[in-house]
Order: structure tokens, then sequence, then C-alpha cells
């Protein structure tokens, strides 16, 4: 088996093994933190413009993947309430941060860092794990993307049940793809720059069925529908490859939850 871009977890692990951040790095000026509503369905979590941070129905593993730029599946440690507890934040910057600039979520990402530090006593420390994974790279026709300069650093995706679109990078689609197949996914894709994403796929599909290691999918599965699987090759002239590798998972040494407020 090869080695799987180890270049791409390097910096991963220069943060702080508290999660701590330096005494220059932005901070929320304001944030409330409510427990949820009882019963509440579904969960929200967006940077709007301007820099404001708003969740609902939110865990505190949901933020920690939001503010460390994981999938959740590689979030692993911590009480027995990461998951099971929700959250409803509000929190505002000092001063407005131009969202659109190429640095912008970072920025946003550290100043949530920093606030869960503050408000939940988060201390973390990242580590690794030799776990079955998926590789994305190009389907042997090639890649069908069309290119979309001037997105900024990670793009932007939305993703909901079944469908993907979205401006971004391979890294950052892969991301997103692990969310949906429930395993790591890494980009081997080798390409380069963001890309117009748009991708559709019947979420009933049997996702445990995957491709085979070596070798494209010539045909859709017996099941009625397209899977994952399938979509990818068909619309992006991608493929998801299973493979065994090291992935960077962040480990929770403790957490507290926040008082009210």
């Amino acid at each position: 088996m090869r080695k799987i871009l180890p270049a791409l977890y390097a910096g991963l692990f220069a943060i702080s093994v508290l999660g701590q951040q330096a005494s220059t790095a932005p901070v929320f000026e304001v944030a409330s933190i409510k427990p949820s509503e009882p019963g509440a369905q579904g969960t929200r979590i967006a940077f709007q413009p301007g820099g404001r941070l708003v969740t609902q129905n939110a865990s505190l593993a949901d933020l920690l993947a939001l503010a460390y730029n994981l999938p959740g599946n590689r979030i692993s440690g911590g009480p027995g309430w990461l998951w099971s507890d929700r959250y409803d934040v509000v929190a505002k910057p000092e001063s407005p941060i131009n969202t659109a600039a190429a640095d912008a979520m970072k920025q946003l990402r550290q100043m949530l860092q920093a606030l869960l530090v503050e408000r939940f006593k988060v201390e973390i420390h990242w580590g690794t794990r030799e776990v079955p994974l998926y590789a994305l790279v190009v389907a042997k026709d090639g890649p069908r993307l069309k290119a979309a300069p001037g997105t900024s650093e990670d793009g932007g995706v939305s993703l909901s049940r079944g469908k993907l679109v979205g401006r971004a990078p391979m890294a950052r689609l892969a991301r997103e793809l692990s969310n949906v197949v429930g395993r790591p996914v890494v980009d081997e894709t080798g390409l380069q720059g963001h890309f117009e994403l748009k991708l559709e796929w019947t979420p009933e599909q049997n996702l445990a069925r995957a491709p085979p290691r070596d070798g494209e999918i010539t045909a859709p599965m017996d099941d009625p529908g397209t899977s994952i699987f399938v979509a990818l090759q068909e619309q992006l002239g991608l493929r998801l490859q299973t493979q065994r590798g090291p992935v960077p998972v962040l480990i929770v040494d403790h957490a507290d939850k926040p008082s009210a407020n």
C-alpha cells in the first residue's frame, strides 16, 4: 500500500495540544451559548456575512468539526455528552470580517477554537489512526470538472440529502464526501485549483457496497437509483478507491459544559 499524503497532515500537528490560541489571535467579542430546546430537530451551523456565527441544535462535536475543519468521524474521546448535548450559539466579532477574503475561514476557525477553549474548557491533542478509507482519484476517462477561479481559499459547499453543490478545491470535496460515506476520504486526484461542483445521488443506496479496490465502475449497482460511487464517476469523472491508511484524529482530553448566560 502506498503512503497516503503524509505532507497533508504535517501542519495539523503544529496546533497546540490544548487547542489554545496565541494572544494575538482574533476572538469573538460577544458570545451567547444556550442549551437547545428539547426535541429540536436538525442542526444548523453557519458563518454569516460579517463573521457572525449562528448555530442551532449543534453538539460540541459539531462545533469542533467546524473549528478544526474535520468531518465528525475524525473526532474521538471526550465526555459522554460530546455528541448528545445540543446548543444554540450566537457569536459576534468585534468588527465585521470580510467573509469573501481568502483567509477569512482560517480566521473564523481560529476564533471558534478560542471560544471553545474559553467557554467549554476544551483540551485536545492530535493523534493518528490506521483506518479503512477512500482515496478520491480521477476516473480512467478523466475529470468532468469546470474551473472556478476567484473562489475563496476553502470554497463554499452546500451538502444536503442526496445533493452537493458549490465551488471548492478537491481537498474540500474529499472532506464533504467523508460525511456522506462514513469513513475518511483523502484527495489523491492531483487536481489543483477550485472547481464547480454539482453532484446528485440516491441516499438510500447501500453505501457499504463499495467499488472494487482497483478498477472502474462500469454499470449502476443492482439497487434502483444512483449511489454516491456511481454519481461521482458519471457526473464528475472521479471515483472512490478503497484503501487503508493513517489519518489525523482530534482527541478530546477534557471539556466542561458551558455556564448559563
